[in-house]
């Protein structure tokens, strides 16, 4: 028979089923069964937290109470971390296996899986990877070519192992008629004709010495006459299942019940082909359509061990995995081989009809009382206990059927999955399940679903986003939980949001989020680039267009020459643009040839910007022209040349420091006013003689006593009728009150650093030519003067510029909660 179930099935989860096996008995029967004192409740069900470990599970056969953290250091030297990466590496290689087509399955090697059979060898990358040579594509294959040139008798497994593949035979070196279909060939023993074929090894095996019996891995539970395990919870089709083996209502009956009470009754079960006909090859699983009065989480508890199931994982080889048992507790392995284990008719003859269950193979003990269990790698669910069998030398080996089985056999059927709950940066929290926003209409949410430590999110899972009770999106859900969605509700109203993962019928939990009108509050847009080269190119590019008479060009390195030079470009409606002393930056010289202006003018000297810039500038095609002068003043004195006598206002601020001529400059451009530097503690000469031509009405001084003493206060009255001081406790104050100048609910402010000039250099001229004003922060948090500042305009959107390093995410966010109600 050949085997047409999906290859995304082929590597999922194991179960091993140990029952006894004989004449079939009616399924339909579902004969009483006393309540089993090992029968033990264990609440399961659509909670999404984990639940604490049940207390009183018993471990009648050797490892008795361990938990699996013991388990896996004991039988493997792993931790729960490594236990619970191996699993999520393994769920995450699962669509290369689909994609590589026919009989694949993954093998674990070397930290990647990588994908054996079907189309070829395929690494976790998607690269080609060099595997094993063998005689067969897959394992479909080597069946056909073993049957028909050895034959059936004695078989009892085929799979595939890290290196190739594995004939599982009773007395594999004996030369005998086992059935073989081609009777041309000469007569071969499974050894011999397994060295004909590079990749494959015969395994010598007994077959069973004793009937098989029913086993439990989790709670156990009782189906009818018999007592196995209950192996996951789960779905179908939106009501909640139970998953067990497919054996145990074939042998004891639907009836369910757990420590004396209903549980369910099954609805449906294959042991084998659909129809559980004998000699065929299938599946071995059930599903139990559970009653109410029982909690069914997403979780495996036994003994003092509770792992959450967050996903499924198709088995591959060398994967690490354990399964709990009701007999033998946890036990831990790796994945030797995946491919058919037979399960006979209970008389323990291989030669008689049996049944062919699609497993995976480990080395580890079940026994009677484990079947139906559940098996698991990290926090992935891998498979159903099956069967148990022995190697020749004695030694045990079991298997389980794969829970990925399901889509084949039983569609709409599924595993239940924890899933997390949203997290929003964007959103302030009363607790884990509630908060507030400020979103605008358009604006990109970013968040992530809450995981398992090292584990990876399920492949397939999406988050509903409704608004207002209304499903309007849901994104995708990236392995490390990265989702984001576009906000649409409106600016203008309060809207509920609330926020639930899903994967299949499993959901997370529901986070609420009251969504203030966009109007309460800012939207904050930031402009930043990875360096300040970049952040100035993204603002000129970005408030600017193309064409327009003249771009400067500064410093970013040294602020003296370039600080005059923001006013008059924010009068001329033109940006700054910033370069290195030595040569000119690639996204500059970019953001150049996208503006296109007439003409660059250079601010400052040679040593400020060397004359290899300008070249470089002219190589573009662009006239280059240089502001300079024999010191800072002398080049704001020659900025200020370029605007015409009896100007209104002059703006005045210190030439030491940069931050108070910064914030000048957005006010002066916005008023076509220039801004002059001086000594803290006299006025220089060529400020004097600039101030004399320009004749003002009025002189604004800005900055307190500290950044500009008394006696240039007094020089300035000399040269003015009416001179205004603007200060502050510090820079950020002056700042601040500078923008008491602006009108309320203008377009715009915007917000830079004041501890370091190169992006308020950049946004000076920006804010000037919309005539709003800039304001500073610190790094690391909105400042009370900014705060206030931003308060009293209402501007709808703030400016930020720079990035995180510059002006910081939680500083952004205050400012996206300021209340303008």
């Amino acid at each position: 028979m050949t085997r047409t179930r999906p290859v995304s099935a082929l590597i999922a989860v194991v179960a091993a089923a140990a029952i006894a096996v004989g004449a079939t008995p009616d399924p339909a029967a579902h004969a009483a069964y006393p309540t089993s004192p090992e029968a033990v409740v264990h609440p399961a069900g659509h909670d999404p937290e984990p639940t604490a470990a049940e207390p009183g599970a018993d471990a009648e056969v050797g490892a008795e109470g361990r938990s699996i953290e013991e388990a896996l250091a004991g039988d493997l030297g792993l931790t729960m971390e490594q236990f619970v990466e191996a699993g999520a590496l393994a769920e995450q290689a699962a669509p290369l296996v689909a994609d590589a087509g026919g009989l694949a399955v993954g093998v674990l090697r070397r930290g990647e899986v990588v994908v054996r059979g079907g189309n070829g060898s395929i690494g976790t990358d998607g690269s080609g990877t060099e595997e094993a040579t063998a005689s067969f594509a897959d394992l479909e294959e080597l069946r056909e070519s073993y049957l028909s040139q050895v034959g059936p008798e004695g078989l009892t497994g085929l799979a595939y192992t890290a290196t190739g593949y594995e004939v599982r035979v009773i007395d594999p070196d004996e030369v005998v008629e086992r059935g073989r279909t081609d009777a041309v060939g000469p007569l071969l023993s499974p050894t011999q004709w397994a060295a004909q074929h590079p990749g494959v090894e015969t395994v010598a095996t007994t077959g069973p010495t004793t009937p098989a019996a029913t086993v439990r891995g989790g709670a156990g539970v009782e189906f009818g006459s018999v007592i196995c395990s209950w192996g996951f919870n789960g779905w179908y089709n939106g009501d909640g299942r139970g998953i067990s083996a497919g054996h145990c209502p074939y042998a004891g009956g639907g009836s369910v019940s757990i420590g004396g009470s209903t549980l369910g009754t099954v609805d449906w079960w294959q042991f084998g082909a659909p129809g559980s006909a004998w000699e065929s090859w299938g599946t071995d699983l059930a599903t139990v359509d559970v009653v109410a009065g029982h909690s069914y989480p997403a979780s495996v508890t036994t003994y003092a061990s509770t792992v959450t199931v967050t996903g499924q994982a198709a088995p591959v080889v060398g994967m690490p995995v354990c399964k709990s048992g009701r007999r033998t507790g946890w036990t831990c392995t790796r994945v030797r081989s995946v491919g058919w284990q037979w399960i006979g008719d209970g008389s323990g003859d291989i030669n008689r009809p049996k049944r062919w269950v699609w497993s995976l193979f480990a080395d580890t003990r079940v026994v009677p009382g484990d079947s139906g269990g559940p098996w698991v790698s990290g926090h992935k669910a891998v498979g159903i206990t099956s069967s148990y069998d022995s190697y020749a030398d004695g030694s045990p080996y079991a298997t389980a059927s794969l829970v990925t089985d399901l889509d084949d056999w039983r569609p709409g059927a599924e595993v239940a999955f924890w899933l997390g709950r949203a997290s929003l940066p964007s959103a302030r929290y009363a607790d884990a399940l509630t908060g507030r926003a400020r979103w605008s209409t358009g604006q990109t949410v970013s968040g992530r679903l809450t995981r398992q430590s090292g584990d990876s999110v399920a492949p397939g899972t999406v988050m509903d986003v409704r608004v207002d009770g209304s499903l309007v999106t849901s994104p995708a859900v990236a392995a490390d939980g990265a989702f984001s969605f576009t906000y649409p509700g409106s600016d203008t109203a309060a809207h509920t949001v609330t926020l639930r993962a899903r994967n299949g019928d499993s959901r997370g939990s529901t986070v609420t989020i009251t969504e203030d009108p966009a109007s309460a509050g800012p939207a904050v847009v930031r402009h930043s680039g990875p360096n300040r080269y970049a952040t100035a190119a993204d603002v000129a590019l970005d408030t600017f267009a193309a064409g327009r008479p003249v771009v400067y060009l500064a410093s970013g390195q040294a602020f003296p020459d370039a600080l005059s030079g923001g006013a008059l470009a924010g009068k001329q409606g033109v940006p700054v643009l910033l370069t290195r002393a030595d040569g000119l930056p690639s996204v500059t010289a970019s953001a150049l040839r996208t503006l296109a202006p007439a003409r660059v003018v250079v601010l400052g000297g040679t040593v400020a910007v060397s004359e290899t810039v300008a070249d470089q500038v002219r190589a573009l095609g662009l006239p280059v022209e240089r502001m300079d002068g024999k010191d800072r003043y002398a080049v704001a004195a020659r900025v200020a040349s370029t605007y015409p006598a009896d100007v209104h206002t002059v703006f005045v601020a210190s030439g030491v420091a940069f931050p108070d001529a910064l914030s000048a400059a957005s006010r002066a451009g916005a008023t076509d006013s220039p801004v002059l530097l001086t000594r803290p503690d006299g006025l220089p000469a060529d400020t004097a003689a600039a101030i004399e031509r320009l004749s003002p009405s009025r002189i604004v001084l800005v900055g307190g006593p500290a950044a500009v003493g008394a006696p240039v206060e007094t020089q300035l009255r000399a040269l003015a009728t009416t001179v205004v001081r603007i200060d502050g406790a510090n820079r950020y104050e002056v700042a601040a009150r500078l923008a008491r100048l602006y009108p309320v609910t203008g377009p715009s402010a915007w917000l830079a650093s004041g501890t370091d000039f190169p992006d308020a250099l950049a946004a000076a001229p920006a804010a000037a030519a919309k005539g709003v004003p800039l304001v500073l922060t610190r790094p690391d948090a909105l400042t009370s003067a900014a705060a206030g500042a931003l308060l009293r305009l209402e501007a709808p959107t703030v400016r930020v510029a720079g990035g995180p390093v510059a002006v910081s995410s939680a500083t952004t966010e205050a400012v996206r909660w300021l209340d303008y109600r």
